[in-house]
């Protein structure tokens, strides 16, 4: 008995002359379809309204000077307080925006239970003749510093919390800061009140800024050389909460120079500090360099610092014994960002 035969090839054109949409669309004369449109931005369909609040039932007395006033009721424990006791404080904000006076605030704090707080009085951007403009501050307060000194930098400059008062004298068209505090060093206890714990000594300072090309029709700008001083006397101060020795009351104090050029899209500033202290023989110097420059959407910085050991600002601590340079890059858009740095120091 003889079996059929299959013939596949039969089969196979059979199927494909059935399937004519197998085929490429060209071989068909199809035209190629276009290429998708860029991406917009869509609103959100069927989204109501925010509601918009009426006037009636919210009355605003739009009379008088710009004002807040904030009354707080806080409840807390202290850190490290193995007895887990609760405290109560209060505290007060307020501020009145005065046409002739400047911007005048206040900040309070008080814990009855510890019979501890601060308070601090704020008068800021007096107005005074020939463009000069007065900030004044009592209390509980952050002695003041050139504008240049307080940029970001690789070396940091401590600053003490002071019980007393400080002045600034600013005159944005010819480039002018004065400033100068004195007051009671301390620290700040933070639960349930921002209460001020005084240290021995005094701490005074003083310091002036001046921008070298400064243009009356341009006060904000800052581009140009600018040259900063600053200096701070600290007499019989100590780094303990209570001295128990005479060797632990100390004399001190420190000088910083600063210099700085700012371009269209290029930066450097120049730092030299000298410091002495009772307990250190001699003087102790240290500078640091900064610079940086724009490259569009990328920023490079290199820099240099050498500091002396035993180096402070006034008897408080900060970077000594080093000697280093730095160089870092960042690339910054608007989805995301990359940068580095690397440093070599001894």
């Amino acid at each position: 008995m003889r079996r059929p035969v299959l013939r596949p090839t039969h089969c196979l054109l059979a199927l494909l002359g059935a399937s004519t949409p197998w085929f490429p669309a060209w071989a068909q004369g199809t035209p190629t379809p276009s290429a998708p449109p860029a991406y917009v931005d869509r609103v959100i369909e069927g989204l109501p309204p925010e509601p918009t609040a009426v006037a009636e039932s919210q009355p605003y007395d739009p009379s008088g000077w710009p004002r807040f006033l904030r009354l707080e009721t806080r409840l807390g424990t202290q850190p490290f307080d193995q007895s887990h006791k609760t405290r109560i404080g209060y505290g007060i904000y307020g501020l009145l925006d005065t046409p002739n006076h400047g911007t005048l605030s206040i900040d309070g704090t008080y814990a009855p239970r510890d019979s501890s707080g601060s308070l601090t009085l704020r008068q800021r951007a007096m107005p005074l003749s020939n463009g000069w403009m007065l900030s004044n501050e009592l209390g509980v307060i952050t002695p003041p510093s050139p504008a240049i000194l307080r940029l970001p930098s690789r070396i940091y400059l401590p600053t003490a919390i002071l019980q007393g008062v400080s002045t600034e004298w600013e005159n944005p068209g010819k480039g002018l800061q004065l400033q100068a505090s004195t007051g009671e060093p301390g620290r700040l206890d933070f639960l349930p009140s921002n209460g001020f714990r005084k240290l021995t000594g005094q701490r005074t300072t003083f310091g002036g800024q001046w921008r070298i090309n400064a243009d009356d029709s341009n006060p904000l700008s800052t581009q140009g050389w600018t040259v900063a001083l600053q200096h701070e006397d600290a007499r019989r101060v100590s780094n303990l909460d209570v001295p128990m020795q005479p060797g632990d009351i100390v004399d001190a104090n420190a000088t910083v120079l600063a210099l700085r050029f700012e371009g269209a899209d290029h930066r450097i500033q120049a730092q030299v500090l000298q410091s002495q202290a009772s307990n250190v023989s001699g003087s102790r110097n240290g500078f640091w360099i900064d610079g940086e420059w724009d490259d569009g959407p990328r920023r490079h910085g290199l820099g240099a610092y050498r500091l002396e050991r035993d180096l402070s600002w006034a008897n408080q601590p900060m970077a000594n014994d080093l000697v280093g340079v730095y160089a870092r890059s960042s690339w910054r858009t608007r989805q995301w960002s990359a940068e580095g740095s690397v440093d070599w120091l001894d």
